[in-house]
């Protein structure tokens, strides 16, 4: 069954307080081959070894849209990034 990153708090990051709390309530699809393809083979992200949530920033970009989020959607769609990583206190793992 397909997974669903959901955010449950406000996450830490360069972004200004009022665009990452837009994020809580947010559930982002994990398309985990997609993840581990960017792991692996992205060199910005291939020695990473962060503990965290990590998705597709275009799949966190439209859920953010999706929620009527667009601020904070704007605001991320402009981040040179293929995924953005979420510190684990941050959300939980939901089934689609």
């Amino acid at each position: 069954m397909p997974k669903k990153l959901r955010i449950t708090a406000v996450p830490p990051g360069p972004a200004p307080l009022a665009i990452r709390k837009q994020w809580v309530g947010i559930d982002i699809p994990i398309d985990e081959a997609a993840v581990e393809h960017e792991l692996r083979t992205d060199p910005a992200w291939a020695y990473s070894k962060v503990d965290g949530y990590y998705v597709m920033a275009l799949d966190a970009i439209q859920a953010l849209t999706e929620a009527e989020r667009f601020a904070a959607a704007f605001f991320w769609d402009g981040m040179p990034v293929t995924m953005y990583r979420f510190n684990k206190n941050c959300g939980e793992i939901i089934e689609a």
